[in-house]
């Protein structure tokens, strides 16, 4: 009974997960197609994943990299989302034992 509520509570954990990184992804995918640069207090998840594309020192930047990097720190979040999310149903689906183990062949 244990392991079906650490399942459940690693399966929420893992959607939460990939909700954010989906959020994140099309934050800053609206971003990049917007002509004019969006104000950091307008995506808050970007902000989170990647700090230094609002940052005034990096500024002077390739933006296209640091794009880059936000994406590629998006997928790694929901990659480790999904990650957990499968995982949870390995322990959801796994056969559990109740009480003491029995010998079949007696």
């Amino acid at each position: 009974m244990k392991l079906k509520f650490l399942g459940g509570g690693v399966l929420v954990l893992g959607l939460v997960i990939m909700l954010f990184a989906g959020i994140a992804y099309f934050e800053l995918h609206a971003a990049a197609k917007s002509p004019t640069a969006p104000p950091a207090d307008s995506l808050p998840l970007t902000r989170i994943v990647n700090p230094e594309l609002f940052d005034p020192a990096t500024a002077g930047k390739d933006p296209e990299s640091l794009a880059r990097s936000a994406f590629n720190r998006i997928c790694m979040i929901g990659g480790g989302g999904l990650v957990m999310a499968i995982l949870a149903v390995l322990i959801l689906a796994a056969p559990h034992r109740r009480g003491p183990r029995r010998d079949e062949a007696s």
